[in-house]
């Protein structure tokens, strides 16, 4: 028996195989193709046509079907920004991440690996924080039977994140002059919630604008001391508090005013005994007395007796600090020349303070006595 398809002889071969089953036999076309549609006759050796059939070819849809998920909407620097595509290969083949890539518009030639999850071919663009830089229109590609297949666009959009960090100065505050403690405090409000550094912050005083001083965080305040030991006068004035995040520096809408209350320095003089009386043979001393209002400890080089001529006023004349009192003493030697006004004086932080009394010193010379005459 001779089998002719569209009018030529079939042979035995890859393509058509011709089998015995019982009592007929059978031509059998391996993977058909639209070219053999048509008719195959089958023809008897002596009997002539037994048989003919017509071979209908219905072509197989080896298409892949791309569909998107679009928009996908994520937030910077937060984890999780999933491109998603599904996969339908229309022919029942089974999908292959191999054969699969995203690409972003207007960077075609990077292929963006993913995965096939749930049903999807998918790609996470942020795994543990999404960039600025997601944003964008996607594409998803499939290769399959040589042919390449492309999605619609995937749009990602990508909310910026608020980077702003918000100051809020603890203002006014009251110090007083040379006594510890002196604190400037400001609330860091950092509204991305990224953690504080002190490192990034300082206060700024007006005035000194180029001058950072450092700081830290604690008790929620991002906090200086401008008097760990003693507060100077020059603390007093207007500063600002500056954060450093992601490359933008924040200022303190208002400064923290500082106010000094000075420090009385004032020092109060008196003489501890005036007048005083000398004579010859007796030892004469000056005394002087001395109240610090700032609980200064006494100096005695800062102290000194002068005595007054009239409107004229000698030398210097140093004492020693005795029994809480500054004093001079003249000797048993003295003679009447040590006579007069003595006022003491005393320096105190770069003022002079005088005694707003005198120290009057009497001379009594020894009066002989005359022997009775009998």
């Amino acid at each position: 028996m001779t089998w002719t398809c569209n009018g030529k002889e079939v042979v035995n071969d890859d393509k058509y195989t011709i089998k015995q089953k019982g009592a007929y036999k059978v031509l059998v076309i391996e993977k058909p193709t639209a070219a053999d549609a048509g008719s195959c006759t089958a023809t008897a050796h002596g009997v002539g046509e037994v048989d003919s059939e017509t071979v209908n070819v219905k072509e197989i849809d080896v298409g892949v079907i791309l569909t998107p998920t679009t928009p996908v909407e994520c937030k910077e620097n937060v984890k999780g920004c999933m491109l998603k595509c599904s996969v339908k290969i229309t022919d029942g083949s089974k999908t292959n991440k191999a054969n699969a890539a995203f690409y972003k518009i207007g960077n075609e030639d990077t292929a963006i690996a993913g995965v096939f999850k749930k049903g999807f071919f998918q790609k996470d663009l942020g795994p543990k924080k999404t960039p600025a830089t997601a944003a964008g229109e996607y594409y998803c590609k499939y290769t399959h039977a040589g042919h390449e297949y492309f999605s619609d666009p995937i749009i990602v959009e990508v909310e910026e994140q608020n980077t702003e960090v918000i100051l809020t100065a603890v203002s006014p505050v009251q110090c007083k002059e040379n006594v510890k403690g002196c604190l400037i405090k400001c609330t860091v409000e950092i509204v991305d919630g990224s953690k504080n550094n002190k490192k990034n912050g300082g206060f700024y005083k007006v005035g000194a604008d180029k001058t950072k001083l450092a700081g830290v965080f604690k008790n929620g305040f991002f906090q200086r001391e401008l008097g760990a030991k003693k507060t100077p006068k020059t603390a007093a004035g207007e500063y600002y508090c500056k954060y450093t995040h992601k490359g933008t520096t924040y200022t303190s809408a208002d400064p923290v005013v500082v106010d000094m209350d000075e420090q009385n320095t004032e020092v109060t003089l008196a003489p501890m005994v005036s007048p005083v009386a000398c004579k010859p043979g007796a030892n004469c001393i000056i005394r002087c007395t001395y109240s610090f209002a700032d609980g200064s400890k006494f100096t005695a080089a800062n102290s000194k007796f002068y005595k007054k001529d009239g409107d004229n006023v000698g030398p210097a004349i140093a004492g020693v600090w005795n029994n809480k009192t500054m004093m001079k003493s003249f000797g048993k030697k003295t003679t009447a020349d040590v006579a007069g006004e003595y006022i003491c004086r005393y320096t105190h932080k770069g003022t002079e303070y005088t005694a707003l009394d005198t120290i009057t010193v009497n001379w009594t010379a020894k009066v002989k006595k005359s022997k009775k005459r009998g």
